[in-house]
């Protein structure tokens, strides 16, 4: 088959065939659906059928070979995909012509690529990806397992003994996960704030890989200072809140270092033959805990209620502007963003 042989198909051909019966479909990945358009495009012209479902596709060509229909269309923006309708339904050769239109759009692809890398070096836009969203979906998630592996109360029999010393273990772990989980969602959260609202006249190498370096207790501070959509130019770190998120960030660089603290270490005390192990009384300070092994369900639990009360006094400090732009983009796992005058603004849909 070459491009002779195809021609755009008009609205009487194509309504000759059942969509539910298709032949074969073609999901090619080699090819990023933007070279894909270019290519078609210079091959067939615009697309050709415009009664599509935008929610899904924005393009569509229906094409013609012989007595068989090709429809070839974006998905969801970032993808795209070759559909064949034969006269008999037969898959052997649907596959053919997908495979052999393939060739043709690929052959053409490559004189595209030089104008996809420079499009790659002068976005209009960005699709950017929520790490607050997606670490709190994992971090819930693990509290949820926390939940569901929490021990038995009374076990009778030595299989049920075993099981709840395998729960034991498991629950400990799940809530050592989400807690640090959970501060690695709101550091995402930090991170995006930068990302989105960072002052055009800051955007600098060297000041974001300072701002990479610095602790999260600094980068909450440092945020209405750098960032263009708080309207002061103070963070109340005298509030509860925030000393409590001090606490847990303290907790968290000792955990996530390993670091060998004062409370790894048990005396052993010797007295008439016995031996005494003189653990530290000071088990929890201020309902956290004080080493990595005695985390449990409740500090999970405090940590993601604080880290919520973070988010809303970050929110409760913004102009009211970003306030509503931001509650809404931080449950979403993708912002999509324009550029304009170097300022990114979030919006509502791809």
């Amino acid at each position: 088959m070459t491009p002779r042989d195809i021609t755009l198909a008009d609205d009487s051909f194509a309504q000759r065939f059942d969509r539910s019966k298709r032949s074969f479909l073609l999901n090619p990945s080699e090819i990023s659906t933007y070279v894909a358009y270019l290519a078609l495009k210079t091959l067939f012209g615009l697309p050709n059928n415009l009664d599509v479902d935008t929610d899904k596709t924005q393009w569509e060509y229906r094409l013609r070979v012989s007595d068989t229909l090709i429809e070839v269309y974006d998905w969801k923006t970032n993808s795209w995909s070759i559909a064949v309708y034969t006269p008999d339904c037969s898959e052997k050769s649907g596959r053919q012509l997908a495979e052999q239109l393939y060739g043709i759009i690929e052959k053409e692809a490559q004189r595209h690529r030089s104008k996809e890398k420079a499009a790659i070096l002068a976005p209009q836009g960005y699709v950017i990806q929520n790490p607050f969203s997606v670490y709190h979906e994992v971090a819930d998630a693990l509290l949820d397992q926390a939940d569901k592996t929490a021990p038995p109360t009374n076990p009778s029999s030595r299989g049920e003994i075993e099981a709840v010393i395998a729960g034991y273990f498991a629950n400990r772990d799940f809530c050592k996960a989400a807690f640090l989980m959970y501060l690695a969602a709101f550091e995402g959260l930090l991170n995006l704030i930068y990302e989105l609202y960072l002052l055009p006249h800051l955007r600098d190498e060297r000041i974001y890989d300072r701002l990479a370096r610095e602790h999260i207790d600094i980068k909450v501070r440092l945020a209405p200072v750098y960032c263009g959509c708080f309207k002061g130019n103070a963070i109340d770190t005298d509030s509860e809140t925030f000393k409590m998120f001090s606490r847990i960030i303290n907790l968290r660089n000792d955990f996530v270092h390993a670091n060998f603290t004062e409370h790894m270490k048990t005396p052993v005390i010797r007295e008439d033959g016995h031996t005494f192990l003189l653990e530290s009384s000071e088990v929890e300070k201020h309902g956290l805990p004080i080493n990595f092994s005695s985390v449990e369900i409740e500090h999970a639990r405090r940590v993601r209620a604080n880290i919520a009360a973070m988010t809303e006094m970050l929110a409760d400090q913004m102009k009211p502007r970003y306030r509503s732009e931001f509650i809404r983009i931080s449950q979403q796992q993708y912002v999509a963003v324009e550029i304009v005058d170097g300022e990114m603004i979030p919006q509502s849909g791809f």
